[in-house]
C-alpha cells in the first residue's frame, strides 16, 4: 500500500536557527521597534531619542539602508505610533481611534517629501505583529493615497495589494485574525492573485480563494495606514524582499521574527 506525501512549500522548522534579514539579498525595506538605535521622539530623527515604553516614535530608521531611509510623522505627536513594552514584547502601537501612522520618506533625515516604495511585481514580506481583534483593521503596510495595502481588513478579510484582492474569509474569518503576536508571510509570486501564497503560524493558510485578478496599484508610503483608514495592529517589525525567498531564507528569517514573537 502506497503513501502520498504532500509537502508544503514552506515551513517553519522547531528550533532556534534563524538569518539576519540583512543576510538575504534583495532587501528593500527592514524596521524593528526593539532597536532602540533607530528610533526618535523628535521629526528631525537626531535630537530626541526614543528611550522608555510610552514614548511616541516621530522617526523611524528603516535598517534595509544605512541612513537614507526613513518612516516619519510630520504631522503631531497624537498620530504618531507609540513604543511600547508589555509581556515581553516590543512593538509599535497603531490605533484607529488616534490616527497614528508613519509616512515613507527616500531622501534622508531632512527629507520633507512623502515618497514611494514600489511594490516588487514578486516579492516576499515578513512581518511579526497582531491584529487587536476581530472586527478590527490591521493595515500594515500600505499608502496614504490609494487602496495599495498589506492588512486584514476589519470582516478579517486578508488583503495583498488593493482592496479588491483579497483572500476570501476562511472559516468565518478566524483562520486569519492574528490576535496573538506571530510572523505572517505574504508572498507575491508574480503580480497574479492566482499565485499569491499567505503562511502563519507555520503553515500555508492562503493561495486558492482570491476574489481578484491582478493588483492594479504599484507603490507603498504608509505604516499603519490605507489612504483614509488606519490601523489597530501592534507591528514588531517587518522585512520586506524584491523577490521570492528560497525555502531556507524565508525559514531562517521568519525564525528570527519569530524569536521575537
Amino acid at each position: 500500500m502506497s503513501r502520498l506525501l504532500i509537502r508544503p512549500r514552506f515551513r517553519a522548522p522547531i528550533g532556534p536557527s534563524s538569518i539576519l534579514p540583512s543576510a538575504v539579498s534583495g532587501l528593500v525595506s527592514w524596521i524593528e521597534f526593539d532597536d532602540l538605535t533607530t528610533l526618535f521622539r523628535s521629526a528631525d530623527a537626531t535630537t530626541t531619542p526614543v528611550t522608555a515604553s510610552g514614548d511616541v516614535v516621530r522617526t523611524m530608521r528603516d535598517k534595509a539602508h544605512a541612513s537614507n531611509l526613513w518612516w516619519k510623522n510630520r504631522t503631531s505627536d497624537a498620530t504618531s505610533p507609540v513604543y511600547t513594552v508589555s509581556g515581553g514584547k516590543t512593538f509599535g502601537a497603531f490605533t484607529v481611534a488616534a490616527a497614528r501612522f508613519l509616512s515613507y520618506y527616500a531622501g534622508g533625515v531632512a527629507d520633507t517629501t512623502v515618497d514611494s516604495l514600489t511594490r516588487p511585481a514578486a516579492y516576499t514580506f515578513i512581518c511579526a505583529y497582531r491584529k487587536a481583534a476581530s472586527g478590527s483593521r490591521a493595515a500594515i503596510l500600505g499608502s496614504s493615497t490609494n487602496s495599495t495595502v498589506i492588512q486584514m481588513d476589519g470582516t478579517d478579510n486578508l488583503m495583498n495589494g488593493s482592496s479588491v484582492t483579497n483572500l476570501a474569509k476562511a472559516n468565518a474569518g478566524s483562520t486569519y485574525v492574528r490576535t496573538s503576536f506571530g510572523v505572517g508571510a505574504w508572498v507575491n509570486v508574480d503580480d497574479t492573485v492566482a499565485n499569491f501564497r499567505f503562511y502563519q503560524d507555520n503553515a500555508l493558510l492562503g493561495g486558492a480563494n482570491q476574489t481578484s485578478s491582478a493588483t492594479t496599484t504599484t507603490a507603498w508610503n504608509a505604516m499603519g495606514r490605507q489612504s483614509t483608514l488606519y490601523s489597530d495592529a501592534d507591528i514588531i517589525g517587518w522585512a520586506l524582499y524584491n523577490t521570492v525567498l528560497s525555502d531556507a531564507d524565508m525559514t531562517g528569517v521568519y525564525n528570527y521574527f519569530l524569536a521575537k514573537c
